[in-house]
């Protein structure tokens, strides 16, 4: 997925705020794609592997400020649903989703900084 900028709470700071997009976020949930690649926050370059599961899903709501006391509960109890899971089926690999902050230029005058980002599927 080729996106213009990012989801909301990955790789999405802009000096002392975050950009991203919440609903940019809430789609990646849904559809899980293997790749998403994007740019526009120049100050968040960079690469980040992550697992889109329900406990992700409710820290990431935590974090928003959309899920109260319940989301905490829900968070508790995914994250110890998931290592019980992980426990079980040790051989089992999770789906893995890459994101890439693919900005190559920072600063001021917008000049070039940061190499690319190589991502082998």
């Amino acid at each position: 997925m080729v996106t213009h900028g990012p989801p909301h709470l990955h790789l999405d700071t802009q000096s002392f705020h975050r950009a991203g997009c919440p609903h940019l976020a809430e789609e990646l949930f849904r559809c899980r794609p293997r790749l998403v690649v994007f740019g526009h926050i120049h100050a968040a370059y960079g690469r980040e592997d992550l697992v889109l599961d329900g406990a992700l899903w409710a820290q990431d709501s935590i974090q928003r400020g959309w899920g109260g006391y319940c989301k905490l509960v829900e968070l508790f109890f995914r994250v110890y649903g998931a290592k019980a899971r992980g426990w079980l089926l040790r051989n089992q690999r999770k789906r893995v989703t890459t994101l890439v902050n693919a900005s190559v230029v920072g600063g001021s005058e917008n000049e070039l900084r940061n190499e690319p980002v190589v991502v082998s599927l």
